[in-house]
């Protein structure tokens, strides 16, 4: 397959990120080492992970995924990794609650820095309800200026979650190319980056969530992540993929959902790269061979075209 190797910058076409929401919550330690070690090995590079991971509602769970990472860079000596740092939620209970106060930033990163040393080199604001009053906007503007410090001092920016993207594009003195943006995008949806893309039009735009939900199409999935989230799909929905699976003509093969995912998202030009959360090594291993496929072969389709053709509009 095609090594994934790329750096901070991202010269690849399409950066594959490692994700980590799950880590601790249906991933365990052994497992996780295995997917880094697999993920690695395969020239993978840049892996996501918030201070509150996972989101379990489980107190005494949180910031697992990153203690899992740090543990796996000192225990394998690897100094290639590079990790993108989310960071602003207070709780791991899947709350709204944030603090993004400058002091509050400069103490976490000091100590993510310290476990994580070199390979710390994204610091991204996750989840930022703000920017309905004239307190918020000063808000947004301190956050702003920790994050310019940090930007001179070497660390790449990200946003995610933002609910007022045209605040920070106005307080944050920073390229929009340089920024890195996560957004949730998959077939179904494409808003999220629709409303950055208003103030941020070249920013690199990392989407995640492109299995829906953990969209199975078949039953008996004790281990999707779909029933570890509570999360029911629509019949129209399964029907329509099950059908399209079953009779679609592309090259490489699409024969499963995660295979459907990874082509429109490949073949979505708006897109500079994508998050994957496997559960288990050999599930990333599935998904970084078709990737490999992908890279090869360069399929020209439209993702508008492709989710047309699954749904029928």
């Amino acid at each position: 397959m095609i090594l994934l190797k790329a750096d901070a910058k991202g010269l690849s076409p399409k950066r594959v990120v490692l994700g980590t929401a799950l880590w601790g919550w249906g991933v365990d330690k052994a497992e996780a080492f295995q997917i880094l070690d697999h993920f690695a090995e395969s020239g993978g590079a840049v892996v996501d992970v918030a201070t509150n991971y996972p989101i379990n509602k489980v107190a005494s769970d949180y910031g697992i995924a990153l203690e899992y990472i740090s543990g796996w860079i000192k225990s394998r000596r690897h100094k290639g990794l590079q990790v993108i740092l989310k960071l602003g939620a207070l709780d791991n209970q899947g709350s709204s609650q944030f603090d993004l106060s400058r002091d509050r930033i400069a103490r976490l990163v000091n100590e993510a820095d310290k476990k994580l040393g070199e390979s710390l080199f994204c610091i991204s604001v996750h989840w930022d309800n703000r920017g309905q009053s004239l307190e918020d906007y000063a808000g947004i503007e301190e956050t702003a200026k920790e994050l310019q410090e940090l930007s001179t001092s070497g660390f790449e920016i990200g946003l995610s979650g933002i609910r007022n993207p045209a605040a920070y594009r106005k307080y944050l003195e920073l390229s929009p190319s340089d920024l890195w943006i996560q957004v949730k995008e998959n077939l179904l949806t494409h808003q999220a980056r629709a409303n950055y893309e208003l103030v941020f039009p070249d920013a690199k735009y990392l989407a995640y969530g492109l299995n829906m939900g953990g969209l199975k199409i078949d039953e008996g999935w004790p281990e999707s992540s779909k029933q570890l989230r509570n999360i029911t799909h629509p019949a129209w929905l399964v029907d329509s993929v099950r059908r399209f699976l079953n009779e679609n003509d592309l090259y490489p093969a699409v024969r499963t959902v995660s295979d459907l995912t990874l082509f429109h998202a490949f073949c979505n030009k708006n897109l500079g790269g994508v998050i994957l959360g496997p559960r288990t090594r050999a599930q990333l291993k599935d998904a970084l061979d078709f990737w490999g496929c992908l890279n090869k072969v360069m399929p020209m389709q439209s993702s508008h075209e492709l989710e047309s053709r699954v749904f029928g509009d």
